[in-house]
């Protein structure tokens, strides 16, 4: 079994895709999805195991608003500003779903139903 050397280039595109989806799903199982890829082939994408061809690169250019200059050369000049302050500023809820185009997700407002202290039949009739 031979083993493939991982280039410098690869391991910094690597560190850009962990980057991104860290920042936008942070589970590897959702980013994979997002891109159309199992998560083992998202996972060795991300950690370099295999290089970022054109045809991934595009799908995440457009899926998720980079563009190669950043994720081939790490240029962040050319990002969108919604995604540079999401990459290279920090994560905010509202910021991530603004950059995936989802709603920020809320917490549900249900409340369980009550419980019956009552032995009671499902007519009414107390069972006592």
């Amino acid at each position: 079994m031979s083993s493939k050397k991982i280039t410098r280039r690869q391991k910094e595109i690597a560190g850009r895709l962990l980057l991104l989806r860290e920042r936008l799903y942070g589970n590897a199982s959702e980013m994979a999805r997002s891109v159309k890829l199992t998560p083992q082939a998202w996972y060795n994408y991300e950690t370099g195991r295999r290089a970022l061809g054109v045809d991934i690169a595009a799908i995440v250019v457009e899926e998720h608003g980079v563009d190669y200059n950043w994720l081939y050369g790490g240029d962040p000049s050319t990002l969108k500003p919604k995604i540079k302050r999401l990459l290279l500023v920090g994560d905010t809820k509202q910021l991530r779903s603004e950059v995936r185009g989802t709603k920020p997700r809320r917490k549900s407002t249900r409340r369980p139903a009550p419980k019956t202290t009552t032995n009671q039949d499902p007519n009414g009739a107390s069972a006592d």
